[in-house]
């Protein structure tokens, strides 16, 4: 096992029989998810400073609202040729597994 300290965070990094136990244990558990798609508006004004500060702020407040649901955050990302110059919205994209009763 080696112990890496990067700015103040330590990581461990485990053998690779360890690794390869892990990444394969979401297979062998045969786990299924849900994912839900969340569109989080662009506010589209020239001043893009408090713009942009609007949007990360909903989007951040989108990502801890579900969160707190049990959602697990996976990705944000905008749709190419959405809008007619530039996206109007972002997709925010979580995930959450399915309990098999």
């Amino acid at each position: 096992m080696v112990h890496i300290n990067l700015s103040k965070t330590a990581f461990r990094l485990e053998t690779l029989s360890e690794i390869s136990y892990f990444k394969n244990y979401r297979k062998r558990r045969n786990i299924m998810y849900e994912y839900k798609f969340v569109e989080v508006p662009i506010k589209k004004v020239f001043t893009s400073k408090k713009t942009t500060s609007k949007t990360m702020d909903n989007i951040k407040s989108t990502i801890t609202d579900n969160a707190k649901d049990g959602w697990r955050f996976i990705q944000v990302f905008t749709q190419v040729g959405e809008g007619l110059i530039a996206p109007d919205h972002y997709e925010v994209i979580f995930e959450k597994e399915i309990q098999n009763n």
